[in-house]
């Protein structure tokens, strides 16, 4: 049995209004993928997200997320908005950063308990195989381990 797509878009539009941003999309995110949206500025890459997110409305057509149709705050998707601020100087391990979006507190049901919490910070951790990232704080040195290609986990490193 095949696995079931992340997203499939048919004949989709999108617009604000009587404004029309691009019409007739059809395509299909597999499961497990790493996708990008690319577009010059004004092009609609927000806006599909938003339709993904379920926070806008298709114009026409269809998208369906996880097999469903997109819905504002389902917990089976995680999302960071693009210009939302970060203090730089905010010291926080990649552990507690991924617990602001596994706990579901403010759009989904909270977990029950620290102990949920902790399983779900875990496997999500363990899902994009970042154990040496984990209980690191953030800092200038993580944003230089990304760009010089090296990992937390490597021998070679300094801190």
């Amino acid at each position: 049995m095949a696995e079931q797509p992340a997203i499939v878009a048919r004949e989709l539009a999108a617009g604000y209004g009587s404004r029309a941003i691009w019409a007739n999309a059809s395509f299909t995110v597999p499961a497990g993928s790493f996708t990008a949206i690319l577009g010059p500025n004004g092009s609609g890459k927000s806006t599909l997200v938003r339709l993904i997110l379920g926070l806008l409305p298709p114009a026409s057509g269809v998208i369906e997320v996880l097999g469903e149709a997109p819905r504002r705050g389902n917990p089976r998707i995680g999302y960071v908005p693009q210009g939302s601020t970060f203090d730089p100087e905010l010291s926080i391990r990649g552990r507690d950063f991924v617990a602001l979006g596994v706990d579901g507190h403010k759009w989904g049901v909270r977990l029950a308990g620290r102990a949920q919490v902790e399983n779900a910070v875990d496997s999500s951790i363990a899902s994009v195989d970042a154990r040496g990232y984990a209980s690191r704080p953030s800092c200038s040195s993580s944003a230089r381990w990304l760009v010089n290609g090296s990992s937390p986990s490597s021998s070679s490193r300094t801190t």
